[in-house]
């Protein structure tokens, strides 16, 4: 089988078990819509308490308010992209823990494929997503920002490369239950770093954590470095090139995670249940 059909017929598996996912998420019409509600209101009132502790510096490491609120709302476009379609990818271990995954294996789809079809989380489309585009807009206008076709490249991109860079990390994170059967672990000593990631600009913490969200966990590329390219403030980046790496960077995340999955995949035992 050729490359060309081998995707073709990979793409068609993933639109059927998407539909299917779909399907099972709208049966629960008010719950989605109360959560909808209540993710959107605690985005709003986190970025209401920053707002509140901002108003009393002039700037946060030379950045303004809106540079802030900016970088902010990058974070959550691009994790609300992620979530649309690879959230599930959190509950690998869980697949491993109880078996699951042996019923995915004896399917003739790929099972990376099952999973990230398994579910389709809509809600994100204004959860995160809705709501980071809307604060992108918002600080935009504040900061006079002209959205020329230059500036929507670099911001298109940017959330792609940094949902992608999530996608990476998380697959791989995620891929290491097949050496430790529970991986969550691993998801959740990230998170802090992620919370200082979405709320602070990186050059604050010093010369050593930039480095850290930029070649070991490159969570930089979701929006510190996409909001210097947007200002025009690149050469700020420590090299002009990183302001708009966030493609390649999440290329090169998701290349590693993959490499993590097919690892862990062949080392796979199943659980005997």
């Amino acid at each position: 089988m050729g490359a060309g059909t081998a995707t073709r017929r990979a793409a068609g598996h993933y639109w059927l078990f998407l539909k299917m996912g779909i399907r099972s998420q709208t049966v629960y019409s008010f719950d989605s819509a109360l959560l909808l509600v209540a993710v959107v209101f605690l985005n709003v009132v986190d970025l209401s308490l920053l707002g509140v502790i901002l108003s009393r510096f002039s700037n946060l490491g030379g950045w303004t308010l809106w540079e802030v609120v900016l970088l902010y709302s990058l974070y959550l476009a691009a994790l609300g992209v992620q979530n649309l379609f690879t959230l599930h990818l959190n509950l690998i271990d869980t697949y491993v823990r109880d078996g699951t995954l042996d019923q995915m294996l004896v399917r003739p789809v790929s099972p990376l494929v099952q999973m990230l079809g398994k579910e389709f989380h809509y809600r994100n489309l204004i959860h995160h997503l809705g709501t980071g585009l809307v604060g992108i807009v918002l600080a935009a206008d504040r900061l006079g920002l002209t959205w020329t076709p230059g500036r929507l490249a670099i911001l298109v991109l940017s959330i792609l490369g940094g949902s992608a860079v999530l996608t990476g990390i998380v697959l791989g994170l995620s891929s290491l239950a097949f050496w430790t059967v529970e991986s969550q672990v691993f998801g959740y000593g990230t998170l802090q770093l992620q919370e200082v990631v979405q709320h602070y600009p990186a050059h604050i913490f010093g010369t050593w954590f930039v480095r850290l969200v930029t070649f070991v966990l490159p969570f930089a590329f979701l929006n510190y470095y996409p909001v210097l390219a947007l200002v025009g403030r690149a050469q700020q980046a420590g090299h002009p090139f990183l302001a708009y790496a966030s493609p390649l960077a999440g290329v090169l995340a998701v290349a590693a995670g993959a490499l993590v999955w097919r690892a862990g995949l062949r080392r796979y035992q199943s659980t005997g249940s």
